[in-house]
């Protein structure tokens, strides 16, 4: 038995997850809810956080992540909800103490407009480095993609030429300095299947037990959702979970680390590496 928690509460399931009930549930929390501003955990001997940033009335609910570092007040910032949402960005921020220029880096699940738009929205935002899969490029700049179940997405309106977007993948491992982020380590992992660029991304911090994986839309916990319509390649997508994602998690439950997984639309796993693993061998 294991822990899902969505914006409508927390559900607890024994063994896979794809039962219509909790589908049903978890789904209408992602697509119908609104995440709040809140610590979800402390990692790192408590110098770091991982907070999600509220989008109220944002439809539909992306999850923005920040991991913020207590002392320096830096942060790197995981997804950034969509162009309506970049206007709450600030008031959400104050509720946690917190400013967006303290923002050390972005980093993007995938370019889907949802996920990447509020950056661009956000003045605070524009002159920071953000890192997103080459393939998704294209994306950003309103290109349409054909999904598994025949219907166009197009991702417009067009977001800007940006001299701050870096283009990022499987091998790159990013360390920030140590006024900023001591101790920090991110490292991609290219899942690609939602949509060609997609990315997972893995957070660790030197001397600590946990291990974190951010996987935007690549994974969901309730993996018989309506979500799994939005992928342009449904087998491609699970091939490249259990071929790159899972053998990363393995590796850290092997090592006898604490892994959790935060997604784009379906909650958060907490601490429960084999139920993680359980998920993605289900695909």
């Amino acid at each position: 038995m294991y822990r899902m928690v969505s914006s409508k509460g927390e559900y607890w399931a024994i063994g896979r997850t794809d039962r219509l009930g909790l589908s049903f549930l978890n789904t209408l929390g992602g697509w119908l809810g609104a995440v709040p501003t809140e610590t979800i955990t402390d990692f790192g001997d408590k110098r770091y956080s991982v907070i999600t940033i509220g989008t109220p009335g944002g439809k539909p609910m992306v999850n923005a992540y920040i991991i913020k570092h207590s002392e320096t007040g830096k942060f790197v910032m995981i997804d950034a909800g969509s162009e309506t949402d970049a206007d709450k960005i600030s008031a959400e921020f104050a509720k946690i103490a917190c400013e967006p220029k303290d923002a050390t880096a972005l980093f993007f699940t995938h370019g889907d407009i949802d996920h990447v738009a509020g950056a661009y929205r956000h003045p605070a935002f524009v002159e920071k480095p953000k890192f997103i899969g080459a393939d998704d490029v294209r994306l950003i700049h309103g290109g349409p993609r054909l999904t598994n179940c025949g219907c166009t997405i197009t991702r417009g309106p067009s977001l800007p030429d940006d001299v701050n977007r870096r283009e990022i993948g499987q091998g790159d491992d990013f360390r920030f300095t140590n006024d900023e982020l001591p101790g920090i380590e991110i490292s991609v992992i290219p899942c690609q299947g939602h949509t060609p660029g997609s990315l997972v991304y893995r957070v660790r911090v030197e001397g600590d037990n946990t291990t974190l994986f951010f996987t935007g839309d690549a994974l969901k916990l309730n993996h018989s959702s309506i979500l799994n319509l939005t992928d342009i390649d449904k087998s491609s997508n699970s091939e490249s979970l259990k071929t790159r994602l899972l053998p990363a998690i393995n590796a850290e439950v092997a090592a006898g680390r604490n892994v959790s997984v935060f997604t784009g639309h379906s909650g958060y796993l907490m601490n429960n590496g084999a139920a993680i693993i359980e998920i993605i061998s289900n695909l």
